[in-house]
């Protein structure tokens, strides 16, 4: 799905969206890196769509923003002698100026591994192939703990499904950055039926055709359709072990744009991932994170009653039991878009109105910014 008039002015100016999008992933690879190299030998971070590096008014675009949180920290030394990067991008323009971007503004000297360029679709070859043969990997040797990055305006090649092979394997985890206005328009234009098909598989693609053409002029419930194909696609691939997917919408005005889609088989990245979108909520409707951004919108926080309403499930779900802080949120997050923070926030409040008891009592426990804590050592009581 081509699309020249984009790809020359893509690069122009940093927008908002993409703003917002680079430091989702940095923060994420930050995160995922640090509780990896923990044990990993070697991680891998990939961005299959790379595009040049460096917007025309001088913003780094992620490669570079990558490359240069990792290479700059003097006390990441850890990180830098195990991470490979890894940046593919098929236009030929974009691709030598990349290569030039990284070579010219990036310390890369101090990494330990030299980045890998390449100029590659995935039409071939699915996009796990594609990582082993970069990586040069024998036969019989395991994909390393890998963080792959998708950001494909033009689709070509790429497969759901593909993306589902590399979640399987253990440590990685994909990140997605998906125009939905594009897809949106895509599913119900014929001369785009090829792609679709690639995207979502034929099953699924004819299927979708048919849902969404009795539905043009519902955009809410075509969007809902969408974004659940492709978390299921997702999580279908990745079966019998259970996929994490949390997302994160951009909007112009009223018309959702685009998605971050996240996608992991761990809970601690599922729960890191939630933390850091959550901070590039642009609102908090009843304490809640939205998980959105809209364009022009400043930060606005809501009410308690969300925190209310988790605290109800908590006092359901936990009935007679007695546990610690990390064990309610460990069992629990995967029920909805909850943070630690909303946790906490719910289990203070439950004891402050003595819905559940806590031992030691707050009073007993250290404060920080002037509220009680939840140590380790906490124990919380539900009736």
């Amino acid at each position: 799905m081509p699309n020249n008039a984009l790809s020359e002015t893509f690069f122009n100016e940093q927008t908002e969206a993409s703003r917002i999008k680079s430091k989702i992933v940095s923060k994420y690879l930050d995160g995922w890196s640090l509780i990896l190299s923990s044990w990993a030998q070697k991680l891998v971070y990939a961005d299959f769509f790379a595009g040049c590096g460096r917007y025309e008014d001088g913003s780094a675009s992620t490669p570079l923003e990558s490359i240069s949180n990792v290479a700059s920290r003097d006390s990441r030394s850890n990180l830098k002698n195990k991470i490979q990067f890894i940046f593919n991008e098929l236009n030929q323009e974009f691709h030598a100026q990349l290569t030039r971007n990284i070579a010219e503004h990036l310390p890369t000297a101090q990494l330990r591994y030299s980045p890998i360029i390449q100029n590659q679709s995935f039409e071939e070859l699915p996009a796990l192939e594609q990582l082993r043969n970069w990586l040069q990997l024998q036969p019989g040797n395991t994909l390393p703990p890998s963080l792959v990055f998708v950001d494909p305006w033009g689709y070509r090649g790429l497969s759901l499904n593909h993306l589902g092979d590399i979640l399987k394997i253990r440590g990685c985890e994909v990140i997605f950055f998906f125009n939905y206005n594009r897809i949106n328009g895509a599913l119900n234009n014929p001369f785009m039926k090829k792609h679709m098909t690639i995207l979502f598989g034929q099953e699924r693609a004819d299927s979708l055709h048919h849902e969404l053409a009795a539905i043009k002029k519902r955009p809410a419930l075509r969007e809902y359709i969408i974004l659940q194909a492709v978390k299921e696609n997702l999580r279908r691939a990745v079966h019998p072990q259970t996929a994490f997917v949390q997302e994160f919408k951009f909007k112009k005005g009223n018309r959702v744009s685009h998605f971050v889609i996240f996608a992991t088989t761990h809970p601690k990245g599922f729960g890191l991932m939630k933390d850091i979108m959550s901070t590039e909520s642009a609102s908090y409707p009843d304490g809640l994170p939205s998980y959105q951004h809209s364009q022009n919108s400043s930060t606005q926080f809501g009410l308690f009653d969300g925190l209310v309403l988790i605290g109800q499930q908590l006092l359901t779900f936990y009935a007679g039991r007695n546990l610690t802080h990390k064990e309610v949120y460990d069992n629990h997050q995967f029920t909805g878009p909850y943070t630690s923070k909303n946790y906490k926030d719910a289990l203070l409040w439950l004891e402050e109105t003595h819905q559940v008891t806590v031992n030691p009592e707050r009073s007993k426990r250290r404060s920080y910014r002037g509220r009680p804590t939840l140590g380790e050592n906490v124990m919380i009581t539900f009736p």
